[in-house]
Formats: C-alpha cells, structure tokens, sequence
C-alpha cells in the first residue's frame, strides 16, 4: 500500500518543491511589470572590464531587449524603466599549492610533479536591475552564471537561457 500510493505522492512532492529558476529576486511589493510600457537596457560600468567578452555584454543586452519588446513594451529614451546588466566575479582566496605530494606506498615517498590543488576558476554572477525613471529599485534578481578562467564567454544559447530565467521571474 505505502508503495504503491504514498511513495509516489512524496516523490511529486519532493520534486516540486525543488526550484527549476536558480534566480534569487527582491522586489518592491508594487511592483507589476505589466504597468510600464517602455524601458532602456544599459550594461553597468562595473562589468566593462576586460574579464567579460564584448559579445557576451552585446549579446546579454540585445536579448533582454528583444525579450522585453515580445512582451509588448517599447524602447524609449525617456524610458518608464531602466534594466541594468551587471556581472561579477567571485574571487576568493584558492588554496595555493607547492605542485608535489609525497605517498608512502610499496615504493617509499613518491613526487609527482602534476598534482597540485590551484583552483584557477572564477565563478562568474550576473545581477539584472530593473529601476523606475528616478533611479529607484523596483526590482533585481541575481544568479551565477558559470566558472571562468581568464575571460566570461557566453554561448548565444547559454546568453537566452540566462535571460530566460530573469524574464520567467519578471512576469511570474
């Protein structure tokens, strides 16, 4: 009986209660999406360092736009709200290493010259803003995007996967 009804009753329950949108929001509670009509994107001054492709930035901006001007706003220069990209770089302090161990085994003491525990990846964040005409906040959702190595380099795909996310939690 507990297998044939309740297991499979917990399992629909565990798996919607795990979240698919790995966006972490905060909004003001007036705030509606529906209530503006047109917007502007901008990339923060922040992220146009070197680390982060102009591709990627380009690619980011013009998908957010396009996905705002499917839901019916427009672009403006006098605009009702101001979505601003930023993206981030998590770097903390790696544990840096000598390159080399010593294992006792059948042996004695062994070197190798390969292993080493450098952690060279940074993991990469990107912040979506939506503001009102006067600068204030009206929303903002953040998520990581991928680890990187010397520069953020996004996949047109991974590009409107990431926005997809934003815009899911915009109009959800």
């Amino acid at each position: 009986m507990f297998n044939k009804i309740l297991l499979p009753l917990f399992a629909i329950v565990a798996l919607s209660a795990c979240s698919v949108n790995p966006v972490s929001t905060e909004r003001v509670s007036a705030f509606n999406l529906i209530d503006y009509n047109t917007f502007s994107v901008q990339i923060s001054e922040s992220s146009e360092e070197v680390r982060v492709s102009p591709f990627t930035s380009a690619g980011l901006r013009n998908q957010l736009s396009e996905e705002l001007l499917n839901l019916g706003m427009s672009i403006s220069d006098d605009p009702d709200l101001v979505f601003t990209l930023s993206i981030g770089f998590d770097e903390r302090d790696r544990r840096r290493s000598t390159g080399y161990y010593y294992r006792k085994g059948y042996y004695g003491p062994f070197y190798d010259p390969f292993w080493n525990s450098f952690e060279d990846d940074d993991r990469s964040f990107l912040r979506v803003t939506v503001s009102d005409a006067s600068g204030n906040p009206l929303w903002t959702g953040i998520r990581s995007t991928r680890y990187v190595r010397s520069q953020l380099v996004l996949s047109p795909e991974e590009i409107n996967s990431y926005i997809m996310s934003f815009v899911d939690e915009l109009t959800g």
